[in-house]
């Protein structure tokens, strides 16, 4: 069945198929699973990463980045595909993300590091320069001092408003490019709960220094 919905070309998460086919979630990820593994269909290389809401009833809404794969009907003699800007790619270890078993989990690091030093406090500047000899991409922050301006309207009830808020941070990190700091920053600007949440825009004019 979920070969069937895939054959019109078109590439489908896991979400949609659950949709689709009415089978319940884990029904879904194992025939996708066993579909990849015998290479009948490509999946995304990569997870893709949308925001999204999540009603929690009296808790409110909640704000999460959803990850995810897409999925296509694998063309014969192909293990290798562009739709759309993603790259699909036959089953292999090799791209197995956290979820699939491949690598380990931020997370799972965190609690790796504080299991094996019992007993100890640790700041949290410290606990992420343990997953940097992990990962080797996290951003080691040497410096950072930032000036925020805002833009006051007053109107004609002798009110004031803000209309636009200016950060200016002046940024100094260890052994990393400029562009993976700024790319950082549009990320962190993006997904802020803060930013998202009050009425006037927010922009950032950083200042970025590196070091060896």
């Amino acid at each position: 069945m979920i070969l069937g919905l895939l054959a019109d070309g078109r590439p489908k998460s896991h979400r949609d198929i659950v949709r689709a086919v009415g089978w319940s979630d884990p029904a879904v990820w194992q025939a996708l699973r066993r579909a990849w593994e015998k290479r009948l269909i490509l999946r995304t290389k990569k997870p893709l990463h949308e925001p999204e809401k999540l009603f929690k009833g009296r808790a409110g809404v909640r704000r999460n980045l959803r990850s995810y794969h897409l999925y296509v009907l694998k063309p014969k003699g192909v293990d290798r595909l562009e739709v759309d800007g993603n790259e699909y790619v036959s089953f292999s270890k090799r791209y197995l993300d956290v979820r699939g078993g491949g690598a380990r989990s931020k997370a799972a690091i965190i609690r790796e590091f504080l299991e094996r030093n019992l007993g100890t406090a640790f700041y949290s500047r410290q606990i992420v320069e343990a997953q940097d000899t992990q990962h080797g991409e996290i951003i080691q922050l040497v410096s950072y001092e930032c000036e925020a301006e805002g833009h006051v309207v007053d109107l004609l009830d002798r009110t004031s408003i803000v209309e636009r808020t200016v950060l200016r941070p002046v940024i100094k990190v260890k052994a990393v490019s400029v562009d993976r700091v700024a790319k950082a920053l549009d990320w962190a600007r993006k997904y802020s709960l803060i930013a998202n949440s009050i009425k006037p825009p927010v922009s950032i004019e950083p200042r970025i220094a590196t070091e060896p």
